[in-house]
């Protein structure tokens, strides 16, 4: 939609998927990317609207702390939805909009004005327990996390990331904590939608129909292609780890190919390598069930939140 802020007209999304993180965003990014009325940008996670009038946060890449990595301005988040045909319906996915929630719908309310009443907004859940695994997982296994989960969880170790600036989303445990994040988005906007990722990717024809509707789209064959995306695992050796390794680094053979291959193939290509390099971690039973009581009061408040019940989350012993 265009709005107007400033006195300039701005190119901004018609629908954000703010996550959460692990919890298919990547899957709904890659083929709402392949629809014909729908112009995604090139890059995943902009991350524009928490970052708009502040700093940096860090993350950790190859072992190193360092600053995340975009910082665009007004102008130049609006030109990443420029190559967009008439008529499309444009959106992006910045799955730190759902941890991060005040500071970006308050930069929403202020870029938006009255166009933010028109916004549709995106969210998927995942049990929370295995969210927070999963994450911890695909970070470790690219050499974006230094520390077992174990280590990363325990309060001082998240505390003392947090003083340091670090994204939330380090915060394994605290970013699935659901309920305060879904209230504020919800009373924030008309159209907000909140799908389950149980549910939603063992009845993907079902589930993709209903958001196609919520969209205004028409479904499309390629809504329902069933692949695997952003896969995480554990190295199966040392080998296999240091390869790895050296796909996230950003080595000078990989510059020729910027010139012939688009950066969402390249993503695709080197995730694909990934994954055939990465095998699957199950979680100990025990924490399963001590994380799961962690997390138990949050779903409780959720499930009155949204009216249902989230059953489908509950441990089976």
């Amino acid at each position: 939609m265009i709005i107007s802020h400033q006195g300039r007209q701005l190119t901004f999304p018609d629908f954000l998927i703010i996550g959460a993180a692990r919890s298919g965003t990547t899957y709904l990014y890659t083929v709402l990317s392949r629809h014909p009325q729908v112009f995604m940008p090139q890059e995943k996670e902009p991350q524009f609207l928490n970052y708009y009038g502040t700093k940096l946060k860090k993350t950790i890449s190859l072992g190193k702390i360092v600053d995340n990595w975009q910082n665009y301005n007004l102008d130049q988040y609006s030109d990443l939805f420029r190559k967009a045909e008439e008529g499309m319906l444009l959106g992006e996915a910045s799955v730190d909009y759902l941890s991060e929630y005040q500071q970006t719908i308050d930069n929403i309310r202020t870029l938006y004005q009255q166009a933010a009443a028109r916004l549709k907004i995106v969210v998927v859940l995942r049990n929370p327990v295995d969210r927070a695994w999963s994450h911890h997982v695909l970070r470790f296994s690219k050499n974006n996390e230094t520390l077992s989960f174990s280590e990363a969880i325990q309060p001082a170790v998240v505390a003392k990331r947090c003083q340091a600036g670090m994204l939330s989303t380090f915060d394994y445990l605290g970013y699935g904590l659901y309920a305060d994040k879904v209230r504020a988005w919800k009373k924030a906007f008309p159209h907000f939608r909140i799908w389950i990722y149980e549910e939603f990717f063992a009845d993907l024809d079902h589930y993709m129909a209903e958001l196609a509707e919520f969209l205004g789209i028409n479904m499309h064959n390629c809504l329902v292609v069933r692949q695997r995306v952003n896969a995480s695992g554990v190295s199966k050796n040392k080998i296999a780890r240091l390869f790895v390794d050296y796909l996230q680094k950003p080595d000078g053979w990989k510059k020729p190919l910027k010139k012939f291959l688009p950066q969402r193939m390249r993503q695709g290509l080197k995730r694909k390598a990934t994954s055939k390099f990465l095998q699957r971690h199950k979680m100990n039973p025990d924490l399963r069930c001590q994380l799961f009581e962690y997390y138990r009061n949050d779903i409780k408040e959720l499930e009155t939140i949204l009216n249902r019940s989230l059953d489908i989350w509950t441990p089976k012993l």
